[in-house]
């Protein structure tokens, strides 16, 4: 097996920063749909985010042939959960809720997914150095919206890392033989400016969420069953 390799970035100088940004996301939403690559933030983008967006809010079914079937629930505060239906031990009320956050940056939308137990830890080692702290408690997407689906982009891993590596981004990549992580370091000014960076979003989407005809009450009160052995 192939050791980890671990590379990082010193933070870039300011005019390097504003030259390769073009101004000033989970997930999404898969910001919940994990794998065997991925990309955090540090930082959220910018200190002026949405706590809810209604259009968000309600059961979304994930359309993604790669993917296992699941339902991505979104309450009316906007904390979220991705349920796999076909895991064995599906249990709906047992699933970890993120909070979800919003923002527009130049007309455009994204959706932040909070892990509050890294941002609590994070805030802990408030101090420290960047090499010491563990992931980003923040996800990041692009989302377009449709009357009843939203087309989810999330960071393309591979290209943070690359922008990392070229200066363009502050961060740290870590990479063994079956997984690529990529946390981007920084103030929320620095992911603001990121999210203008060229490439940084997959090009065709992620995946897509339809709503489903169930309200989260009938959801919750009938969660889906587990597949049989």
């Amino acid at each position: 097996m192939n050791a980890p390799i671990a590379f990082s970035t010193r933070r870039p100088a300011p005019s390097a920063t504003r030259d390769s940004a073009l101004g000033a996301l989970l997930l999404a939403v898969v910001l919940l749909l994990g794998g065997c690559a991925g990309t955090s933030f540090e930082s959220p983008p910018g200190h002026a985010l949405m706590k809810c967006d209604p259009d968000w809010q309600g059961v979304w079914d994930i359309a993604d042939e790669e993917e296992s079937p699941g339902v991505l629930v979104v309450k009316n505060d906007c904390r979220s959960a991705f349920f796999d239906l076909d895991a064995q031990d599906s249990d709906p009320m047992d699933e970890q809720w993120l909070q979800l956050g919003f923002v527009e940056h130049e007309d455009q939308g994204y959706v932040v997914a909070t892990d509050e137990k890294v941002s609590a830890r994070n805030e802990q080692e408030e101090g420290r150095s960047s090499d010491s702290r563990g992931t980003g408690a923040y996800t990041l997407a692009r989302y377009d919206l449709a009357p009843d689906s939203i087309a989810v982009h999330m960071v393309d891993t591979r290209a943070a890392a690359r922008m990392i590596v070229d200066g363009l981004l502050w961060g740290d990549v870590y990479r063994s033989k079956d997984t690529l992580r990529v946390v981007v370091r920084g103030t929320p000014e620095d992911t603001l400016r990121a999210l203008s960076l060229p490439g940084l979003f997959e090009a065709e989407a992620t995946f897509l969420l339809k709503r489903s005809a169930r309200s989260i009450d009938e959801f919750e009160a009938a969660p889906p069953a587990a597949p049989p052995e």
